[in-house]
């Protein structure tokens, strides 16, 4: 048994001796050889897909069992891109000790990128105790990594004897200025704890000095941060990264840019928590929407332990405000945050647009934040007399007090509008006015509305709808409704009354809104006369709003000449701003206007019905054939709503010339018999401006007043009667065929060219006449047969002898010869024709009118 024992530690010394010899002779050789490298090599790619190329390598074994490993160069890449390069690397390593004791090296680069890539983790790690090893002396002169993330540039890295002293500057994308760590102090790993020594960190001109414990066997920490002047806009982007980093959801400081301010730390950390307290100063900031300015002079935060506290006052917009912060449960998956603005706004608050201030509003908001969700309380209050007037529309009830609240709910991709609310107090009792929810969905990386709705106790100001306060001014509405953004439509049913929609006063409305069609039922007055409406509309309330079919009755309509005179010293009340409606994107397929009666001075049409269609502001419409002065006319045109304007084309059959004239043009019994017409007409201002080209046509005309006229022959005045063959005040002798133009300009008729024919007389009239004033400036060219009946004469003399012998006649047919040009030829010559020139100045149908006879030759 003993000899076996022998024998046994002889083999087993042996194979100790032969193990030794192999390690410390024949390992190096091994090592040290080309086609080991190329197989190791090789491998690494088969494993990894990692190409390596390994040079220089140079590896001794001491007898004291130290590996002293050298190589010149470790390259290796991934995708044709460098990932590791190491440069002149010396490593030594104490097999007794089991340890690293030294580290050399030029030059060490690390592709972050790319090094994430290739990169495994074992997904079972089995828990070990944790232990800190100590640390080898090391001496590296260059070491760079590069990420996306980072870029780490050193120099000079030491550590000897336990005492690490790292020089190296940091950029990140998150910040604009470099990160200098180590230019003093140091870092200590000693008795199974890492320590830091007033090791400094700059940033820009700030420092911030850590000291005490990082790290020991037991996973304690006990150390002092402190730092003066730390500029808040480098700060937050970190804040901000760490936070992303643990939740990538949006976080409240997301909700301020220009960050700008300092910080001074004094911060105690331990394994209980961050003791101590932060003060920021001119800490200023702008609010994401509306570019709002914050500023706090300063912000005092205190940590204790598992939480942060703070109070401060400041600036926002212009307005004071008080801010509290309130964070608990630092650290852990229950912390709660808590936060809350308080201020008072008033006119000097401009930087939302579009938004007036009404005296003041009290604002208070609250925020909480726990398990990653945000609940968000908005309360605005406004006082009596106070009032919110944003894009035209205004809240109203303004004798009480009033308040507005939201809460908001963001869930992951989702923000509900759990409850929003408006009410009025009176009697210390709050009476809801409206109320609803709504949805708000992420696409994108924005939130956008998915529906809304809105309830009504009772009839509530229209104002409080927002845009559709845009269109119509006053009045109430009661209703149950949801709006669909999606599908950009309403439905439930809606009631509206006393309002206004420009010159429409809307005295009942009733709205029923139901899958695609938009049923409206409307009645009241427009300019105090009564109207009613009813129509169905497309239920897509997004820009342009399309009617399917429209009716429109109107009981009268009445056109102004002249535009009203604005009224003196009228003071603006505030309500004024909501006064201007937004003019509507309105397509109407079908429109039937219906007007009992439209009346312009002494103009009157009755029964009149329009038939048409609108798009693009424009009403392009026909006018069904209708009874006016004892005959018919019909028109067609087009009303653009955009510009107030109008162009048309009347056309007239069988009409009574007298009544026309009368109407149209303010000539009283100066034309008879029945005609026929066209007018152009061009309007604009709702018809109080016109201008208008006529032309006409009477068959057999009279003209009753031309021969009741006085003519001036010298001192004495003749009727035309008198001084001719022709009694013109007797119908059957004075029967015309009468053709004309002229234009009309507001009450200006001008370019006068008007024709008379008979047979043995015909007449040319031109000039203008004021229709307003009756005021007239025309002259009459005439032709007629010297072959007519004779026998007129005075004091038993013949007429021709005394214009003959008393009264010369006017030679001038040369200067009249294109005007007698256009007097239609009668049926006798030039020779047995007589000329007659008649000039017509005054009020022609007030008989006040100066009349002046030539005859020409």
């Amino acid at each position: 048994m003993k000899r076996f024992l022998r024998i046994a530690l002889y083999i087993l010394f042996s194979f100790v001796i032969i193990f030794y010899l192999g390690i410390v002779l024949f390992l190096p050789k091994i090592v040290n050889n080309t086609s080991t490298i190329n197989k190791l090599e090789k491998q690494i790619f088969n494993k990894t897909g990692i190409e390596t190329n390994i040079t220089g390598i140079n590896l001794k074994v001491s007898p004291i069992l130290l590996f002293a490993l050298n190589i010149e160069s470790i390259d290796t890449n991934f995708d044709n891109t460098s990932v590791i390069d190491i440069k002149n690397l010396s490593l030594n390593y104490r097999l007794f000790q089991n340890r690293l004791i030294f580290i050399n090296a030029e030059k060490i680069y690390i592709d972050g990128n790319n090094l994430k890539k290739i990169v495994k983790t074992s997904q079972n790690k089995k828990k070990k105790e944790f232990k800190i090893p100590k640390v080898p002396e090391i001496n590296i002169k260059n070491i760079t990594f590069k990420s996306d993330d980072v870029d780490i540039f050193g120099q000079n890295i030491e550590a000897k004897n336990g005492i690490i002293k790292l020089k190296t500057d940091i950029k990140t994308p998150y910040l604009n200025k470099t990160v200098k760590i180590g230019n003093s102090g140091n870092i200590q790993v000693l008795d199974n704890k890492i320590s830091a020594n007033q090791f400094k960190i700059e940033l820009g001109n700030s420092q911030i000095f850590i000291n005490g414990t990082l790290f020991d066997k037991d996973k304690s920490i006990d150390c002092d941060i402190n730092g003066k002047k730390l500029p808040v806009s480098e700060l937050m982007p970190i804040l901000l990264h760490f936070q992303k980093s643990q939740d990538p959801t949006k976080k409240f400081i997301e909700n301020f840019k220009n960050y700008n301010g300092s910080i001074d730390l004094d911060l105690r950390l331990n394994n209980n928590g961050i003791f101590g307290k932060g003060v920021a100063k001119n800490l200023s900031a702008n609010a994401v929407w509306f570019d709002i300015p914050l500023y706090f002079k300063e912000a005092v935060f205190n940590f204790n332990g598992d939480s942060i506290t703070s109070v401060a006052q400041g600036i926002l917009g212009n307005e004071k405000v008080i801010h509290t912060l309130k964070i608990t449960n630092l650290g852990t998956d229950e912390k709660k945050v808590v936060g809350t603005m308080d201020t008072t706004l008033t006119k000097n608050f401009k930087f939302v647009p579009n938004l007036t201030i009404l005296n003041s509003a009290k604002a208070n908001l609250i925020y909480k934040i726990k398990y990653k969700k945000i609940d968000v309380f908005y309360d605005l209050e406004l006082a009596p007399n106070s009032d919110l007037i944003y894009n035209k529309s205004y809240l109203g009830l303004r004798d009480n007090k009033r308040k507005i609240y939201a809460h908001t709910y963001k869930d992951g991709n989702d923000l509900q509008i759990k409850e929003y609310k408006y009410t009025y107090s009176n009697s210390a009792k709050e009476n809801i006015v409206v109320s609803g929810d709504g949805l708000f969905v992420k696409v994108n990386d924005k939130f956008t509305p998915r529906y809304i709705t809105c309830h009504t106790n009772g009839y509530a100001p229209i104002s409080v709808t927002g845009s559709f306060g845009e269109k119509v001014n006053g009045g109430e509405f009661k209703g149950d409704l949801k709006y669909d953004y999606l599908k950009n439509r309403i439905t439930g049913t809606f009631d509206i009354i006393n309002a206004r929609h420009k010159e429409f006063k809307i005295d009942q409305a009733h709205v029923h809104s139901e899958n695609d069609i938009v049923n409206v039922l409307v009645k009241g007055l427009y300019k105090g006369e009564k109207y009613s409406a009813e129509m169905s509309a497309q239920n897509n309330f997004l820009g342009r709003t399309l009617i399917y079919n429209m009716k429109l009755f109107l009981d009268k309509l009445v056109i102004e000449t002249q535009p009203e005179t604005p009224k003196q010293d009228v003071k603006i009340n505030p309500e004024d701003i909501s006064k201007k409606v937004q003019d509507a994107d309105i397509t109407i397929n079908n429109w039937e206007i219906l007007i009992n009666e439209i009346r312009r001075e002494k103009f009157v049409l009755e029964k009149v019905k329009l038939i048409g269609s609108m798009k693009n502001n424009i009403f392009d419409f026909n006018m069904n054939q209708l009874n006016f002065a004892d005959g018919v006319v019909r028109a067609k045109g087009i009303y653009n709503f955009a510009q107030n304007t109008s162009k048309m084309t009347f056309a007239a059959e069988n009409i009574n010339s007298n009544k026309a004239a009368n109407m149209m043009l303010n000539l009283q019994d100066q034309i008879e018999g029945t005609a026929n017409a066209k007018v152009d007409l061009s309007a604009k201002d709702m018809f109080k401006y016109i201008d208008a080209h006529c032309w006409f046509e009477v068959k057999e005309g009279f003209l009753p007043k031309l021969g009741d006229s006085e003519f001036a022959i010298k001192n004495s005045k003749y009727k035309l009667s008198q001084i001719t063959n022709y009694d013109l005040a007797q119908r059957d002798e004075m029967q015309f065929d009468i053709k004309g133009a002229f234009d009309v300009h507001n009450t200006e008729v001008k370019n006068i060219d008007i024709k008379t024919y008979a047979p043995d007389s015909a007449m040319y009239l031109e000039g203008n006449y004021e229709m307003e004033k009756q005021y007239a400036d025309l002259q009459l060219f005439w032709k007629y047969s010297k072959e007519s009946p004779k026998g007129i004469r005075i004091f038993c003399v013949p007429l021709s002898l005394i214009l003959k012998v008393v009264f010369r006649p006017e030679h001038s047919m040369e200067m009249y010869k294109n005007q007698f040009a256009k007097v239609p030829a009668i049926n006798v010559s030039e020779k047995r024709t007589n000329f007659y020139r008649v000039h017509l100045n005054g009020d022609i149908n007030n008989n006040k009118v100066n009349i002046i006879l030539k005859e020409i030759k």
